[in-house]
């Protein structure tokens, strides 16, 4: 494993071209940390004391929460600065090598944080991942992580073909856009049509079709900034970088197509990647009920924009005495998880937790009623009893029957 590793490293020290991207992906961690600690304040929300939004693969995340404020604050700082010096090994040939190990700790603590809590749930770490996996670990890098870059634009496309997503409806604080609403459904339609097709125009080989195209996508998320903050666009210009660096450092026939994985006989890793990634964001299909809402099979999907989900939530808490107080959990503001059935399951959690700090507390139960922005009246997604004696836990790979359909 160790001679293969450091043979990975060798073929990027060696290469100008991947040099230059593993300085972006190193960037690409220093927005991280800008978003974090900045933008999201993770020290408050991820300090001791305060309850976690577990990943349903782990569920006992609260066991790992043994930091406090300032601990964090300076795990964020190391962080920053292992991104800074990542990025500073990739800028020569002979320190390179050492940039390639730096880089798969600092995306390591990157995912180790991630894993802390499912608030921290984000499609920039989603695409980062992805990136940076056909960066450290496969073989024939140049092209695949243009293959897989193109392949994030076309899956959110196909996720979009979806009545909300075409009528606007799907928007989330559609007023700060700079574009007049009564377009909105207009433009909702060529973002899809950009990403489906028009994307394939970066592979082209004629410069008017590949600028133009990368321009047509920088101005998508430029004025995706007035929706998602900077994190989501500057992300993608690290992401991006590859195209202009091959076209810049490589000969013509050295860019690859839309065809390769097909027509030329490319290490099979990149095929069963690519056939990877695009099963993963097809698998919500396959689940019972509207994934929107059920959110079930979407964890392994880009996490976009295709439908503003509404709900009312609450918890009732039943006492000794054969009394009972409601809790309202309706969320405040509403965002792409806020009404997603793991959200209430972990709050279902703590609840359950606070029953030996609460004497007289016995029982919970939890409910959720969701609609798409588009229907008419909410339907009941949660209406569990008794929840703590239940001992539910999240199915990853099944339909859970605990969440209606």
């Amino acid at each position: 494993m160790t001679t293969w590793l450091r043979a990975q490293a060798a073929d990027i020290a060696g290469d100008r071209i991947l040099r230059a991207y593993g300085v972006a992906l190193a960037l690409l961690h220093v927005v991280t940390f800008v978003h974090w600690y900045y933008q999201s304040d993770l020290p408050s929300m991820m300090g001791t004391g305060r309850p976690p939004m577990c990943w349903p693969f782990w569920e006992s995340c609260i066991e790992a929460r043994v930091l406090d404020d300032a601990q964090w604050k300076a795990l964020l700082w190391g962080f920053l600065a292992l991104s800074l010096v990542t990025a500073g090994a990739f800028l020569r040939e002979r320190t390179a090598r050492l940039g390639y190990f730096l880089l798969i700790a600092v995306s390591a603590l990157r995912l180790a944080i991630v894993f802390q809590d499912y608030n921290l749930r984000l499609n920039q770490h989603y695409m980062a991942s992805w990136a940076t996996l056909v960066f450290l670990f496969l073989p024939n890098k140049r092209a695949l992580i243009q293959h897989i870059v193109v392949a994030f634009y076309f899956f959110a496309g196909v996720l979009k073909l979806d009545g909300e997503w075409l009528s606007g409806a799907a928007l989330y604080n559609a007023h700060r856009l700079w574009i007049p609403e009564p377009w909105l459904p207009e433009a909702c339609a060529y973002v899809l049509v950009l990403e489906c097709i028009l994307v394939i125009g970066l592979y082209a080989k004629n410069p008017w079709i590949h600028y133009g195209t990368m321009a047509q996508l920088v101005a998508f998320h430029v004025v995706s900034y007035a929706l998602v903050g900077f994190y989501y666009p500057l992300l993608m210009a690290c992401l991006l970088t590859i195209f202009p660096l091959v076209r810049a450092w490589s000969p013509p026939e050295q860019w690859p197509t839309p065809f390769d994985l097909v027509d030329k006989p490319e290490p099979w890793p990149g095929r069963v990647l690519i056939l990877v990634f695009g099963a993963a964001n097809l698998m919500h299909y396959a689940w019972p009920g509207d994934s929107a809402i059920t959110g079930e099979g979407r964890l392994f999907a880009l996490h976009m924009f295709d439908a503003r989900v509404i709900c009312e939530g609450g918890a009732e808490v039943h006492r000794d005495d054969g009394g009972s107080s409601y809790i309202p959990l309706t969320p405040r503001e509403f965002n792409r998880s806020a009404c997603d059935p793991i959200r209430y399951f972990n709050i279902g959690q703590d609840l359950c937790r606070k029953r030996a700090e609460r004497p007289g507390w016995q029982e919970v139960d939890i409910f959720l009623s969701s609609r798409r922005s588009s229907d008419p009246k909410l339907k009941a997604v949660l209406d569990i009893h008794h929840f703590c004696g239940a001992d539910l836990s999240y199915d990853l790979w099944r339909p859970n029957p605990w969440i209606k359909k």
